[in-house]
């Protein structure tokens, strides 16, 4: 594969205290604008690779 780079695992670091509660809210508040810009769960979905229905689950507050 010249000229592309190809790196089959992340890099292990160390995750600092709170990391994967800062990361979920994060998301969370891109997901919550995204949906008023009228984006669809199933794009949502796809962009994460899960399903509409997940995205749903995980994301929406019972629109």
């Amino acid at each position: 594969m010249r000229g592309s780079l190809w790196i089959p695992h992340p890099p292990a670091t160390p995750a600092g205290p709170g990391i994967a509660a800062r990361t979920e809210a994060s998301l969370q508040r891109l997901v919550t604008i995204l949906r008023e810009l009228r984006v669809t769960w199933a794009r949502i979905g796809a962009a994460l690779q899960i399903t509409r229905q997940s995205a749903w689950e995980r994301f929406s507050s019972e629109e």
